[in-house]
């Protein structure tokens, strides 16, 4: 069985809408810093998993933040 070092990351095509969207009505960098603290708060879901020894598949990156499955 082949081990997996990193996830593969997943971005929904309405995320990249709702990103747009938010440039148009001047939210982006609201935006930009919730999905950062979102993903930072992911990735520690992540190394924790890794720690115990969990397979992680993938990162979905979708209009309200992240998941790890």
């Amino acid at each position: 069985m082949k081990k997996h070092y990193f996830c593969k990351i997943d971005v929904w095509l309405i995320t990249i809408i709702f990103i747009l969207l938010s440039i148009i009505y001047n939210a982006f960098f609201s935006l930009m810093i919730f999905y950062f603290l979102a993903f930072i708060h992911e990735l520690g879901h992540y190394f924790f998993a890794r720690l115990f020894k969990v397979n992680c598949y993938k990162i979905n990156f979708h209009p309200l933040g992240f998941s790890l499955i």
